[in-house]
């Protein structure tokens, strides 16, 4: 008798506690919607982590940012094309998540001096979905990205005060779609970034009736190769890529606004300006794409720019990637990069030697 008197109670408890449970679950004739937990539990995955840290180089301040955990409904039902190894947004020319950190991309900005510990908070946008953070080389001024629904914002804060105002909005647009598309030249005042070319067209339509078939060629030789997901798989996809991913250069005055264009609209997966700010390293896709590998594999041309975009300098055309082993490493120049030590403007390469050479 008394065993069966706390199997009792628990039963009690439970039909007690039935009707706050069934409640969280829609019947049939409720609306459709997404079942939230108990509170106590959005608590523990909405839990507040710990800031980043980005130290200013002149070592007087740091920037503490702080990003959402979880990315929201609202950012994975954004629309995704899968082209050459990306997943990117048509809408905002950016990848289809937010990048910088996890979840929908920094919230807030505080900048904390390192002498005393005064903290400042830099203005941002309402709703502001923030990556690439990034100081200038004096640590005077700090540019991020806003990441919005049809487009990419450029801002740039004061590195002491935190007032931030916007540089690229409107009909203006950063493309982020090969990666970080903004850099410091070394005047403390210049950014180089990659913006969407202006007058760009119409997105290419996909043809109703196709006029050929999809062609892949072999040449008759073992060339085993790891497994890639969301490569280009038709001429539309290579089309596509071609629209979102070509940028034009812009020279960017933070403390007026003015643009001035760098060259040619191309692909460009890397663009980095000299110590010495005389001149830009710039990797350039060139055709034709990959239907095997991603854009890291694609044939490219490492040239050295002019402060005009002009080309000053063609470091290699590196062929595509196809047919190297796995684990192996691509023949001739790789990796080019500028050499802090030379002000001068001095590249280095790694290079591989051929097969057939003995050195």
């Amino acid at each position: 008798m008394l065993g069966t008197r706390p199997a009792r109670l628990i039963v009690i408890s439970l039909f007690l506690a039935a009707p706050a449970l069934v409640a969280q679950v829609p019947s049939a004739t409720d609306p459709a919607k997404y079942v939230v937990p108990p509170k106590n539990i959005v608590d523990v995955f909405d839990a507040e982590p710990l800031p980043q840290v980005l130290i200013s180089p002149n070592r007087q301040v740091v920037a503490l940012t702080k990003a959402r955990t979880y990315p929201t409904i609202v950012e994975l039902s954004r629309p995704m094309l899968r082209l050459a190894g990306s997943r990117v947004n048509p809408k905002n020319n950016g990848p289809h998540r937010s990048s910088g950190l996890a979840g929908t991309g920094i919230y807030s900005i505080t900048l904390k001096k390192i002498a005393g510990g005064a903290e400042t908070s830099v203005p941002l946008p309402a709703d502001a979905s923030v990556a690439g953070v990034k100081f200038s080389p004096d640590g005077s001024k700090l540019a991020f990205l806003n990441v919005k629904d049809a487009g990419i914002e450029l801002w740039v804060a004061d590195g002491l005060t935190g007032a931030a105002k916007a540089i690229v909005s409107g009909s203006d647009r950063v493309n982020s779609t090969t990666g970080d598309p903004c850099d410091w030249e070394k005047d403390n005042v210049t950014l180089v970034c990659k913006l969407v070319p202006p007058g760009r067209g119409a997105v290419p339509a996909e043809p109703t009736v196709p006029s050929g078939p999809n062609v892949q060629e072999n040449y008759g030789k073992a060339a085993p190769a790891p497994t890639y997901e969301d490569l280009l798989k038709t001429v539309h996809d290579d089309q596509l890529f071609e629209f979102y991913f070509t940028s034009q250069l812009y020279a960017i005055n933070t403390s007026t606004g003015a643009k001035t264009a760098m060259g040619r609209p191309a692909v460009y997966e890397n663009v980095t300006p000299s110590p010495s700010g005389t001149h830009l390293l710039a990797n350039a896709i060139r055709k034709p794409y990959s239907h095997i590998v991603p854009m890291n594999g694609f044939p490219q041309s490492v040239q050295i720019l002019g402060k005009g975009g002009e080309t000053v300098k063609t470091i290699a055309d590196l062929p595509s990637r196809e047919g190297v082993p796995i684990n192996g490493v691509e023949t001739g120049p790789r990796g080019a990069h500028w050499r802090p030590d030379q002000p001068s403007g001095a590249t280095r390469a790694s290079r591989t030697p051929s097969p057939a050479s003995d050195s």
